[in-house]
């Protein structure tokens, strides 16, 4: 593959936050002359749209007008310079399974690299070019170790076995960022259409057709579940919901599982709805 150019997709829903602080580092953190950021939205409101139009510096400091609308109600901001060509782009979407987003910003990509990643994570410095000389080298499926935005012992040892399990068994999730090229994700058909554990699904699919080749730097996670519900609770409600799905029960009653047992509260909207993630384990 001797023409590198990266797609970095993410759903959403309520994310708004999040989105302001992970939008701007993946641009400074980016190295390689094409780069594309793809924002597919399930939230309730039009708050993150609003933020791109009115408050990214980026897309304010483009030319014309600072957030054109495209094909396919697509929003997209172009940014092209003597260094590099950034792209940004919006669409809205009504569905909130997180596989249904995922797909639906592959299919607006102009890449030929997908990286999925949630946007309560932080990609390592030069993500872009580690992910530049791999694919280059002739790999074509690709994740991150990951680590926890905390210092409790606990999580940090769910990290250690979370990124044990990446090296050594055949799925993993998509908080360590999953990346593929567009060939592979185009020959897997895209994620499943499922509730829960779509990308455990698809990554068990592309380890079969494609070595896993793991990068040795972290990126950054939020344990806002885990704060929220506590470390014992959302472990063990993960164990519980990943034995079903081992014993191939039916995704939609493994939902309804992992729902009950972590159902949000209202007495904090930010995290009540603020959850892109919540569609699988973490860990």
């Amino acid at each position: 593959m001797n023409d590198f150019k990266l797609s970095v997709i993410i759903p959403c829903y309520q994310e708004t936050e999040n989105l302001r602080i992970l939008l701007p580092l993946l641009i400074s953190k980016n190295n390689e002359p094409f780069l594309e950021i793809i924002i597919v939205d399930a939230s309730e409101d039009y708050s993150t749209l609003r933020y791109l139009q009115k408050d990214f510096k980026f897309c304010r400091s483009c030319t014309g007008k600072s957030f054109i609308e495209t094909k396919e109600d697509v929003h997209a901001c172009r940014n092209a310079t003597e260094k590099n060509e950034i792209i940004v782009k919006y669409k809205k979407e009504e569905r909130k399974e997180r596989g249904f987003l995922m797909n639906k910003g592959a299919s607006y990509a102009e890449g030929n690299i997908y990286f999925f990643l949630f946007a309560d994570a932080i990609p390592p410095d030069f993500y872009s070019t580690m992910i530049s000389y791999e694919f280059l080298d002739g790999s074509t499926f690709l994740s991150f170790e990951h680590t926890y935005n905390t210092d409790i012992p606990a999580l940090n040892m769910i990290a250690d076995a979370a990124n044990y399990r990446l090296k050594n068994f055949d799925f993993f999730y998509g908080d360590h960022g999953i990346v593929v090229s567009r060939e592979l994700f185009e020959t897997i058909n895209g994620f499943p259409d499922i509730p829960i554990f779509e990308d455990a699904a698809f990554t068990k699919q592309a380890n079969s057709l494609a070595k896993l080749k793991v990068i040795d730097k972290k990126i950054i996670i939020s344990d806002r579940k885990y704060e929220e519900f506590g470390v014992y609770k959302v472990t063990s409600v993960n164990l519980l919901v990943t034995l079903l799905w081992k014993l191939h029960f039916n995704p939609t009653f493994i939902k309804k599982t992992y729902s009950k047992f972590l159902r949000k509260t209202p007495k904090d909207s930010f995290k009540e709805e603020n959850s892109s993630r919540e569609l699988s384990p973490q860990s």
